[in-house]
């Protein structure tokens, strides 16, 4: 994109930077300066960035009073890098000598969560309220190691606070409060007791922070009077920015609304939260709700007017107004209320629409159609008087479908006490009836407790429904069912893409990617034999071929085929492909994802040509993927592991292996060197990523221009081999693959059963 930066070209100014000074370049940065811009939901529908200086994060971790930030304490790097509450992990832990210990994955099961706690003896962990109620219900004895646990982003259930005050004695509870454009926390509450308080207050302001209950004319109300909270104090943002990136705020109209002039102190300034609070006689705030129309869901901070700003573009809708329920206590979640052309007769995928403009925690959970939007008196949405989103399920029981096995019984049960709806048939979609993360750890979790089956949590997003998800969990308890091919996404208007598995045997891999493929391309994995543990994989690469075309052959008799292998996957996927050639079949599409032709020879760089391959690895990765590669150099250069350790510490968790893997990892691997590539006639897309280790930078082809000739087209995708199929990689690579699906030649002739 267009930007004012200089821009330096590593290998063309590589001299130059070699003569440069070997000292420190100065620069004095200011306590006002800015540190990190970060962004919030917007009510016009345009996010807007919330500019914090250096000032406003030392405020918030040093010489302070709400927390032991002594280099005794480790952290636990649990929020989002966009998430305020990753300023107070990252900077409570690095500015005060504590240890940070980076959490690998986004979104963890309760599992995996209480594993890290565990391992690495967290001594100080921040949860939103929503996984906080989760942790306290279902794994609460995973939270012992804690001496210290912050709470906020939603308000505290009591039941759960007490909970916490009776098991966790050596644990001090404190229940956070703050907007971002204040530095993450503006108040705490110490929890000792809760005798004689129905709610949980948000306490007094943290140090170098100052707080005023005011009234519409920006007077202080008397104790117990509710009124908004205004903020002051060094933990202010400089402002609002929208837009191109620069050094300052850059819409003065924002920031004069929410950053306004202190009445009580001249030349300085106050935010505006919006939040209703009151004094309890103790001095203690209590937080009564919003003002406005702004809320916030399992912690995100939610502009309403967002939402409805999107849906407004479908030009279905007439009419729209989004809010926040609380039907069941501690469940609160978004509703959608839309008034639609009567023309428009068929139904609309309206999650579905909303997903591909807006992040996932922004999405309703149901969505209503009214006639007409009621209004008050004066003209304004009655909120009150909207429905409760119908069940339409209840109110047609023929829509109901009941279980026909055990194991269906025991997930709808789950279901119905996870969601707290009933009754739920087994072809109901779990988020179509207000499921959401959240609830999907805690469904994931009951699952692993019952059958000890420790599933991801992408695998709700292939199977929705209890019917899919006991077939998953179906197919683990038998091998009756097995089968090497396995369905990721249905469609029947293109013809189908067969994504074969990489070194690991399984195709998890390809969940992620077939999300961001178009939904009507159906899609299927092919998985190794003896995944299931009473089957023998096969042990070279010829019969893994032969095997896996009868199987793709059982959904698709001829061709043309279209073919993607990922990693190990690709080599397979190339003898498939020569195999069906030899049969007289058409491969309309051959696809290797990072995958070079078996014995590649050995080219190793010089060392400057080592380092200068390392210096442009680093610069295309994020601070998190420097910091893996760095890791993993190191780890590589110190444990002298061998092909198959290193392999299972990059792809699987060391609980996680089991013998039956290690046996197929083993079979792939020998599979591996003793395949011998023989010429191909047809095309070959080689799909390589732009950051290689050392034998492999020299390959710019791989070797397949020897075997293909000049069949072959080659398309860099950013970052590397083990990430380029998790997020947030593996956006740009589905974007490739599907330019490539659709610069293939229209209404392709096939034979699909």
């Amino acid at each position: 994109p267009a930007h004012a930066a200089r821009t330096i070209d590593l290998d063309t100014d590589w001299d130059k930077i070699a003569q440069a000074s070997a000292t420190n370049p100065s620069r004095s940065w200011q306590a006002e300066d800015l540190a990190y811009v970060m962004y919030t939901s917007g009510s016009t529908g345009q996010p807007k960035g919330v500019c914090i200086p250096h000032r406003g994060v030392v405020r918030l971790v040093k010489e302070t009073n709400y927390l032991d930030f002594s280099p005794s304490q480790v952290w636990l790097q649990l929020a989002p890098i966009a998430f305020d509450a990753s300023t107070l992990e990252i900077w409570g832990s690095l500015l005060n000598g504590g240890r940070l210990v980076l959490f690998p994955g986004e979104k963890p099961s309760l599992r995996e969560l209480g594993q890290a706690i565990a391992a690495h003896q967290i001594t100080t962990l921040w949860l939103t309220a929503g996984l906080f109620h989760l942790m306290v219900d279902e794994r609460i004895e995973d939270l012992q190691p804690l001496r210290q646990l912050i709470a906020g982003g939603d308000v505290l259930s009591v039941p759960q606070v007490r909970k916490v005050l009776a098991t966790l004695p050596n644990c001090q509870l404190i229940n956070g409060y703050g907007p971002t454009e204040n530095t993450t926390f503006t108040c705490c509450y110490p929890i000792a007791s809760l005798e004689g308080l129905s709610a949980v207050p948000i306490g007094r302001p943290i140090s170098n922070t100052q707080v005023y209950v005011l009234d519409a004319d920006r007077q202080p109300v008397p104790i117990g009077i509710p009124g908004e909270l205004y903020i002051g104090g060094d933990g202010l943002a400089q402002g609002y920015l929208v837009g191109a990136a620069s050094a300052k705020p850059n819409r003065p109209d924002l920031t004069s609304e929410k950053f306004v002039a202190n009445p009580f102190a001249t030349g300085e300034r106050l935010y505006r939260t919006g939040d209703l609070v009151r004094y309890l006689p103790d001095g203690n705030l209590e937080f009564l709700g919003r003002i406005d129309t702004q809320v916030k869901i399992r912690g995100f901070r939610i502009e309403l007017g967002e939402i409805d700003a999107v849906l407004a573009q479908h030009p279905a809708v007439r009419e729209v107004r989004t809010i926040d329920r609380e039907d069941r206590p501690g469940d609160k979640r978004l509703v959608a209320y839309l008034v639609v052309d009567p023309a428009a007769t068929t139904a609309i995928d309206w999650r579905g629409f909303l997903l591909s403009k807006l992040p996932d925690y922004l999405i309703p959970s149901a969505f209503v159609i009214v006639a007409a939007l009621p209004l008050t008196a004066n003209g304004k949405v009655d909120r009150r008087a909207l429905p409760m989103p119908a069940d339409d399920r209840a109110a047609d029981p023929a829509m109901l479908v009941a279980p026909r096995t055990e194991l269906e019984q025991q997930l709808t049960v789950i279901w119905e006490r996870v969601l707290d709806v009933r009754p739920i048939g087994i072809k109901d979609n779990f988020f179509a009836i207000g499921g959401h993360s959240l609830m999907a750890v805690r469904l994931f979790a009951e699952i692993d407790k019952i059958w000890g089956q420790n599933l991801p949590l992408a695998t709700l997003l292939q199977a929705q429904t209890i019917e899919d998800l006991a077939k998953v969990l179906g197919q683990k308890e038998s091998s009756a069912t097995w089968s090497s091919l396995v369905l990721i996404q249905a469609g029947e208007a293109k013809p189908p893409l067969f994504c074969i598995h990489p070194i690991g045997g399984n195709v998890l891999e390809y969940y992620s990617l077939a999300t961001y493929l178009d939904r009507e391309q159906p899609i299927y994995g092919l998985q190794s034999q003896g995944l299931d543990a009473l089957q023998q994989p096969f042990r070279r690469v010829e019969d893994m071929a032969s095997h896996y075309i009868s199987e793709i052959r059982t959904v698709q008799p001829h061709g043309p085929y279209f073919l993607l292998g990922y990693s190990f996957g690709g080599l397979v996927a190339y003898e498939m492909a020569r195999q069906l050639e030899a049969d007289g079949e058409q491969i309309q599409m051959l696809a290797l994802l990072d995958c070079s032709v078996p014995n590649l020879p050995n080219r190793r760089p010089s060392l400057a040509q080592s380092w200068k391959i390392h210096l442009c690895n680093l610069w295309q990765l994020n601070f998190d993927e420097r910091s893996n590669y760095i890791m993993g150099r190191i780890s590589y250069r110190l444990t002298k592991d061998n092909e198959r350790d290193f392999i299972a510490k990059s792809l699987y968790k060391p609980e996680d292996l089991t013998p039956q893997l290690f046996n197929v990892l083993d079979a792939n691997l020998q599979a591996s060197e003793d395949y011998v590539a023989r010429p191909y006639g047809g095309k070959l897309t080689l799909f390589r990523c732009q950051v290689q280790d050392l034998e492999h930078y020299l390959h710019p082809e791989f070797g397949w221009r020897d075997l293909v000739g000049d069949n072959l087209d080659i398309y860099q995708v950013p970052g590397s081999h083990f990430r380029m199929m998790k997020e947030p990689r593996v956006r740009g690579l589905a974007a490739e693959i599907r330019s490539c699906l659709q610069l293939l030649p229209p209404n392709t002739k096939q034979d699909v059963l």
